[in-house]
């Protein structure tokens, strides 16, 4: 028993953390409450989690990807969950600005047990490792306020970000997006050899990670090009490329859409990830809000104001206006042979863009070659036909918070060198 499960669990956390236990690990409910009061008697939640990791109940959902049971999946999570979570990981319960976080990245319980079974803890508890030790007397060092230390693929990177920013507050706990590190391996396969001469460009730049992720997986790139319309984000975005080795990647404060102008920006102080433009009905400010006028150009423009012959890697994540960013392309894509990393968020697609998502994703298979997505491995597979890309969309819908990454290019070649 180490040092974290000998302080004891108040019952309500010791019964949340029993359920959701059989959620994150089994996919269901327990069978009845009984069983919850027989294990909850225990105080021990790490207990708990280890009998489950390692049942054959567990090697037999993880071998069948069987449907996960009980609506709870799909409901929008709670802080109780994400204690449980805490509590069976680590036998304390997590920082409150943790949890806060947490939620803001994890917007369902199916969404909470993927990244959950992903977690290095949980796979040291399956496969019978010592569990790593709780955190439970002195507090590490904090970085300086507003500046933390990131792990990217092995590389530490410094990062500055806004304290109120629910983003920044995640990654300042570690917590960065798979869609990051998705980027990372697919711009490394894409361009063997370390990318010499290629022209990589991030839409959407936020505070920069994204960027970095391109940059390292393509040192020999030749110009980065980081736009975004946020003059907060776009501050922090020149910092942090310059503070970790790119004095020279180039930052456009704008947005891109489908045609030259102006438009309204909403940016929220509280979650710099979800800004995004606004429709012609526009919008009123709130608590945290605010409504910019910010320029709007055309991506082939953008891309010849540069003087750029070619574009290797896009990266787009622009909270709904991703077909619009397409449509400002032009031909330039194809003549270019680009590959494309884009977000699929069925809610801002709705939401923000008023679009159908399945036209839209309809639309980009009809115009790359090839669309690939990721299995729940992590790893790529080609939507090949229309029934495959109904397969995505209701995956997407159902099980991944709805939310998913896609990538549209030209040939396949990088799967060959994908690991």
């Amino acid at each position: 028993m180490n040092a974290a499960s000998q302080t004891p669990v108040a019952q309500t956390d010791m019964v949340a953390a029993v359920r959701w236990a059989y959620r994150l690990v089994l996919g269901r409910d327990p069978e009845n409450d009984k069983v919850i009061a027989n294990w909850a008697s225990l105080r021990d939640p790490q207990a708990v989690l280890r009998h489950l990791a390692r049942s054959g109940e567990a090697a037999e959902v993880a071998a069948t990807n069987r449907p996960l049971l009980g609506s709870w999946p799909d409901r929008p999570l709670e802080a109780e969950a994400v204690r449980a979570a805490g509590l069976l990981l680590h036998g304390v319960l997590p920082p409150e600005e943790e949890v806060e976080a947490t939620l803001v990245l994890c917007s369902t319980g199916a969404a909470l047990r993927e990244a959950f079974l992903e977690s290095p803890a949980y796979v040291a508890v399956r496969d019978g490792r010592e569990m790593p030790a709780p955190v439970v007397a002195e507090p590490l060092p904090r970085p300086p306020s507003g500046e933390a230390e990131v792990m990217l693929d092995g590389r530490p990177l410094r990062i500055r970000g806004q304290e109120e920013d629910a983003y920044w507050r995640a990654l300042r706990h570690g917590v960065v997006e798979s869609s990051v590190t998705s980027l990372l391996r697919v711009t490394r396969a894409h361009l063997a050899g370390g990318g010499q001469g290629a022209v990589l460009m991030d839409v959407g730049a936020n505070i920069g990670l994204a960027s970095l992720a391109m940059a390292q997986a393509a040192p020999g790139h030749a110009v980065l090009l980081a736009v975004e319309p946020n003059a907060v984000n776009a501050e922090h975005l020149r910092h942090n490329l310059a503070a970790n080795g790119l004095p020279r990647a180039r930052v456009e404060e704008m947005a891109v859409g489908a045609r030259d102008g102006v438009a309204e920006f909403m940016a929220d102080a509280r979650n710099s990830a979800t800004g995004h433009l606004l429709g012609g009905e526009g919008a009123a400010a709130g608590a945290g809000r605010s409504v910019l006028r910010v320029p709007v150009q055309r991506l082939d423009r953008l891309l010849a104001d540069h003087g750029c012959e070619r574009l290797d890697v896009l990266k787009v994540d622009v909270e709904g206006g991703e077909d619009a960013v397409l449509a400002g392309a032009g031909d330039l894509l194809a003549r270019y042979r680009t590959l494309v990393h884009i977000e699929f968020n069925l809610w801002t697609i709705m939401a923000m863009a008023g679009a159908n998502p399945r036209r839209v994703l309809e639309n980009w298979a009809a115009a790359f070659p090839h669309i690939v997505a990721f299995g729940d491995d992590g790893n790529p597979a080609p939507l090949k036909d229309a029934e495959l890309l109904m397969w995505f969309l209701y995956v997407t819908t159902t099980k991944r918070g709805g939310m998913g990454d896609i990538v549209l290019c030209h040939d396949l070649g990088w799967l060959k060198r994908w690991k």
